[in-house]
């Protein structure tokens, strides 16, 4: 899932608004229930961005299996919008009301893949626990993550199994 989010086309000031995504993704993550201390950021160097990307910074999360790429928010420019205007040709320029003026927006692009975010939401809920001298694998979530909270701290779940099938996947 992706979302194209257009700002005017002004240098100054793309900067905040890709590190308001970023500041706005991440904190909704942790808000649904990802452990902070699985997620890490991996900002893109200039010499490893896409031709048309201005910046791009992915949220990042510690599966079973390894640390891969969660969510992607990217600062794309004006990229998008004048391939589409030159391959379609109809204009793609928006008016400014305000400031009377005609510009092609810039684009800021976060992008985030269901299926990836489901599994760090197992992921983060995944705990082991000593009960009566034996472990005991479960899922806690939280209320605004998969399950409601009845005031003891979660849903018990037995995702053992799910944990061990990623776990043995990494070791191929």
């Amino acid at each position: 899932m992706e979302v194209e989010y257009f700002i005017p086309p002004e240098d100054d000031i793309w900067r905040g608004h890709h590190e308001a995504w970023i500041d706005f993704s991440w904190n909704w993550l942790k808000q649904i229930g990802l452990r902070e201390e699985l997620m890490g950021k991996d900002v893109h160097e200039d010499c490893d961005l896409a031709h048309y990307a201005r910046a791009c910074t992915d949220i990042t999360f510690k599966f079973p299996f390894g640390e891969s790429e969660l969510q992607g928010i990217a600062a794309r420019g004006d990229y998008d919008l004048n391939a589409h205007q030159g391959s379609s040709g109809k204009s793609q320029e928006y008016f400014d009301e305000a400031n009377k003026r005609k510009y092609v927006p810039h684009v800021i692009e976060p992008s985030i893949g269901v299926e990836r975010l489901f599994l760090a939401l197992v992921c983060s809920a995944y705990h082991e626990d000593e009960v009566s001298t034996s472990a005991v694998a479960f899922a806690q979530l939280n209320q605004t993550g998969l399950t409601e909270d009845s005031g003891g701290g979660g849903c018990l779940l037995r995702p053992a199994s799910v944990w061990d099938r990623l776990e043995e996947r990494s070791a191929r």
